[in-house]
């Protein structure tokens, strides 16, 4: 991504959508988020436009559309957030949160994934990835190494400044999967071994 371009983050009240926020700002894009119309003021502070995706049409939000989407909700398999890029743009899934929550079967999932990997072969229109960190970290452990050693200088500097929900302890594990299920945290939520209920 180059200084200037226009991003969309979907779900961008979340820890990873906070995230995409903070480290676009950073590398000079143009900023649009996804969430809540509560969460407005959040996704101001991170510096984007925000986007109440229950009142506003994120696809018509930007005429001509985004040079980049990345989404980890995959709301309807990702088909709106690639009507939502212009010519020669990228989405960038990164998961499938929808899919999680709504309890769909996992057939349905990869279908969405499948979907990703052959809209890579349309013709030069529009383009579409999915990124794992684990497939990243396999592949190409260098860049891994070199991207984490940037966040920790990030973090030193506090350029960067995760946000977290909440502190919980390991006897709260499987209520608090019950909670990331059901999605809506503003924040990360940090396991405390030592961290008594």
């Amino acid at each position: 991504m180059q200084r200037g371009q226009c991003a969309l983050v979907q779900g961008a009240a979340g820890a990873i959508g906070q995230a995409l926020l903070v480290l676009g700002r950073l590398a000079g894009l143009q900023l649009w988020g996804t969430a809540r119309g509560a969460h407005a003021p959040l996704i101001r502070e991170l510096g984007a436009t925000p986007i109440d995706y229950q009142r506003e049409d994120f696809t018509r939000v930007l005429p001509g559309g985004f040079d980049v989407v990345f989404d980890g909700i995959a709301q309807d398999g990702y088909r709106r957030s690639f009507a939502a890029l212009k010519r020669g743009g990228l989405l960038c899934a990164y998961g499938y949160s929808a899919g999680v929550q709504t309890q769909r079967r996992m057939l349905t999932m990869l279908m969405w994934i499948a979907r990703l990997y052959l809209w890579r072969w349309l013709p030069g229109v529009k383009r579409a990835r999915f990124y794992s960190i684990n497939v990243t970290r396999a592949r190409h452990p260098a860049w891994f190494r070199e991207d984490l050693q940037r966040l920790f200088e990030l973090l030193a500097t506090g350029a960067v400044r995760p946000r977290v929900a909440e502190r919980i302890s390991f006897d709260e594990v499987a209520e608090v999967h019950r909670r990331l299920e059901a999605g809506g945290l503003q924040g990360k939520l940090v396991l405390c071994p030592d961290l008594k209920r």
